[in-house]
């Protein structure tokens, strides 16, 4: 359940809503508790953009409005002063949880793919690493988030 943003009436939300933010240019799809963003997406673009009150991190801090939200946070949903919901964000191909796409995440991707690194699969480090859809981490995954690193991938059309 959510809380509709016009009317405060609490609302089903649908099974797979993609949303794209004219004004910061974002993607991002809500299907059930998971919420898929962009990388580089600021705090400020998604508050702006749903009914959300708070991003929290990891140690269950609220954070600023210029702050990158990371693979892992939760968006906070609240009404009449009770939280109503949680979103679980994945940030596609941001399984080092810092909000941005960089070599480090295609290592990430690359050991797990090998078997080095245990990225547990309901984590939502092992959703962000999955770029190409196919449910498990491969080298491709690696190879793409390595190009999207260097802007030679656009990770917009894998949320």
């Amino acid at each position: 359940m959510r809380i509709c943003g016009n009317c405060g009436i609490a609302e089903q939300r649908a099974a797979d809503k993609i949303v794209v933010d004219s004004m910061s240019d974002t993607v991002y799809r809500v299907s059930e508790n998971i919420i898929r963003i962009q990388a580089d997406t600021d705090v400020c673009v998604v508050l702006n953009n749903t009914n959300a009150s708070a991003v929290i991190n990891k140690y269950n801090k609220a954070l600023n409005e210029s702050a990158l939200i990371g693979t892992g946070m939760q968006i906070v949903l609240i009404a009449d002063e009770k939280t109503v919901d949680n979103l679980y964000v994945v940030v596609v191909a941001d399984i080092d949880c810092d909000g941005k796409i960089t070599a480090n995440d295609a290592r990430n991707a690359l050991r797990a793919s090998v078997g080095l690194d245990k990225i547990e699969k309901a984590s939502p480090q092992y959703a962000a690493g999955d770029v190409d859809g196919n449910g498990s981490i491969t080298a491709s995954d690696a190879w793409l988030i390595l190009r999207a690193s260097v802007g030679l991938e656009n990770s917009k059309e894998w949320v």
